[in-house]
């Protein structure tokens, strides 16, 4: 069955926590200084084109709806690699040396003119195997997004906190802290005000996470890689927005849909008057 959308699938190997087109000399749009992003490296190329070799995707991401918070998104990209060039250990490889952590990885789909970003993540592991005939070598490339970054920085004391910060204040400045790039920030003035930091050990996302508890707002990661904290009045807004639909004549097809009926969501209300 043909796919409603065509997929690309890109390994960016320059460092740090910036996605962005690279910088390409003589080009009008991307050969920007301060705009487009340089590459650490000469060789191999910033950013390696994969879709040709993918042949299988998947990603999970969004809110736990039994813990009601949101989770760390990942994916899982399979690479057909008939020449070798994704095996760590080929020294021959153009990749040699490149293959390593927190690459970036992003995945999206283009239908009807537009592009629509699926996930924005680092690479975390690359699984290299063969099929049980031995006849083609294949990688598994594993990847999270950014919420690994904000696990892996700890914190203490948050440069420029204040007492009486909005949420969405305090959230900028724990960004600050970790050096999260201002360009890949999508954050509300928060509804809600926090008391002074305690400057106490933690990682930058439990600190994150705790100014959205604080607010009952909403902090996750988009598809883009950019990090979107929404207050709680946007949150309850969200609501009322036209839901996306799917079917299998003129819609979104879908594909194994699972139905859970059990208790997991089931809670006890319980009125107490004085």
């Amino acid at each position: 069955m043909a796919l409603p959308a065509t997929l690309d699938v890109s390994l960016n190997f320059s460092s740090g926590a910036t996605f962005g087109i690279p910088f390409t000399l003589d080009d009008p749009t991307n050969g920007i200084l301060g705009t487009n992003i340089l590459s650490d490296s000469a060789t191999p190329a910033l950013v390696v084109n994969l879709t040709p070799q993918t042949r299988q995707i998947s990603i999970r991401r969004g809110r736990n709806v039994a813990r009601d918070i949101y989770e760390a998104g990942s994916c899982t990209v399979r690479i057909y690699d008939p020449a070798g060039d994704f095996n760590p250990q080929n020294v021959s490889s153009p990749y040699y040396g490149q293959l390593e952590p927190l690459r970036k990885l992003r995945i999206s789909a283009s239908t009807g003119g537009n592009t629509y970003y699926l996930f924005s993540g680092y690479t975390t592991a690359y699984a290299y195997s063969y099929d049980q005939a031995e006849n083609m070598a294949y990688v598994d490339i594993s990847a999270s997004d950014a919420f690994r970054l904000f696990n892996l920085a700890n914190v203490i004391s948050i440069t420029g906190q204040a007492a009486n910060q909005d949420t969405g204040t305090r959230i900028g400045k724990i960004l600050d802290t970790v050096n999260f790039p201002l360009s890949m920030r999508q954050i509300d003035t928060g509804n809600s005000l926090t008391i002074a930091d305690p400057a106490t050990l933690r990682t930058s996302l439990s600190a994150l996470q705790n100014c959205e508890f604080s607010e009952q707002g909403a902090f996750y990661i988009s598809p883009l890689g950019d990090v979107v904290f929404k207050n709680r009045a946007n949150v309850i807004a969200s609501a009322g927005v036209t839901p996306t639909e799917f079917n299998q004549t003129t819609g979104i097809p879908y594909s194994n849909l699972k139905f859970a009926y059990d208790d997991k969501l089931i809670i006890n209300s319980a009125t107490i008057t004085k």
